[in-house]
This record gives structure tokens, C-alpha cells and sequence, in this order.
């Protein structure tokens, strides 16, 4: 029950900073996708792809203010963070074109996934689903260890070895946004 309550403090949070800006008509999964796309590296591609040239202009004069804190990123995708709207996550973790994309998240994170609740959590849609979006960010390591509880340090070379692998093949921008739109439905 405290988990509800906490992601749900998170979600009024990211809804406070960006509904007085972008308009108070957004829903509150509208503006989690908002802020998880302003977390990203590069959250230009991905904004206006989510969002129309208008809005998508607006938000690029606030990525910094409207990126989601880490503490909302831990509340809403952590290891004690519960989804009751999974279905597209689940649908996309499936998708076989995502599935060498997990092994690879797999190998990078193999000593991380040995401990308890890591590897616990990476049995939920939502995690995979939130580690593959966490390493677009800038802060990449912070964000795979808020969704996984911890990563090991013997992953920590990998991961980053796995970040550069995915800069050099470049941003799938629709994939990222289609990502992005799961995570924000499973998050509210």
C-alpha cells in the first residue's frame, strides 16, 4: 500500500512541474512520458515524436526542469514499486525484436541479476521495460540501479560497454517513445 502512495506522490510531482507549462489538460501518464523523454540524453528526437511541434517547442526550453528526479524514477519503477497497467509492457518485452536487446541487458548486468532483488525484480515487464529506457539517460547508471536496487560493480564496466554499443547504433526514436508510452501507463 505505501508503494501506491509513494508513486503516486511521484506522479503528482512530475504533474506539477509540467501541467502549469505544457496545459493542465494533460493526464497524469501524459506528463510521466513527458518527463521520462526529458530524462533522456537526447530528448529532442523522442519529444517530438510524442509530442506535436508546438508543445515539443515549449518543452525543449524546460528538458532540465521537467526531467524526472531520480526519486520519482526509484518510486514509480524501483524494485518496491507495484504496475497494475502492464499490458503494453508486457507486449513489448515479448515483441522478439526486444529479445536480443534483454540478452544483452542480461549479459551486461549478469553479476547485478545473481543477487536476490534484482533479480527478483527483473521478472516484471516493467523492469526490463525500465532498464532498456534508464540506460537512454544521461545519468545511466543511476537510474538502471534506482529500477534494479543495485548494480554490482563488476557490471559496472559492462553497462557502460552496453551504453556505448547502443549510442553507436543509434536512437530507435520511435521504439524510445513507444517504451516511454508503456512505462508512463504502468507508472499511473
Amino acid at each position: 500500500m505505501e508503494s501506491m502512495f509513494t508513486r503516486q506522490s511521484a506522479v503528482q510531482s512530475v504533474r506539477a512541474r509540467v501541467a502549469p507549462v505544457l496545459g493542465h489538460w494533460l493526464n497524469d501518464t501524459e506528463c510521466v512520458r513527458v518527463a521520462i523523454a526529458c530524462a533522456c540524453k537526447d530528448p529532442e528526437p523522442v519529444l517530438g515524436v510524442l509530442l506535436n511541434r508546438e508543445k515539443a517547442a515549449v518543452v525543449s526550453g524546460h528538458i532540465q526542469a521537467f526531467a524526472i528526479q531520480e526519486a520519482e524514477w526509484t518510486a514509480l519503477f524501483g524494485t518496491e514499486s507495484r504496475h497494475a497497467h502492464v499490458q503494453s509492457a508486457t507486449s513489448y518485452v515479448q515483441w522478439s525484436e526486444f529479445a536480443p536487446c534483454v540478452a544483452d541487458m542480461e549479459n551486461a548486468l549478469r553479476s547485478t541479476l545473481a543477487e536476490s532483488a534484482p533479480k527478483a525484480a527483473w521478472t516484471r515487464a516493467v523492469t526490463k521495460l525500465a532498464t532498456f529506457v534508464a540506460m537512454q539517460f544521461a545519468n545511466h547508471e543511476d537510474a538502471v540501479a534506482a529500477v534494479l536496487g543495485c548494480v554490482v560493480k563488476a557490471d559496472t564496466r559492462r553497462v557502460d560497454e552496453l551504453r556505448s554499443v547502443m549510442e553507436d547504433k543509434g536512437q530507435d526514436t520511435l521504439a524510445i517513445m513507444e517504451m516511454i508510452s508503456a512505462l508512463g501507463e504502468a507508472a499511473c
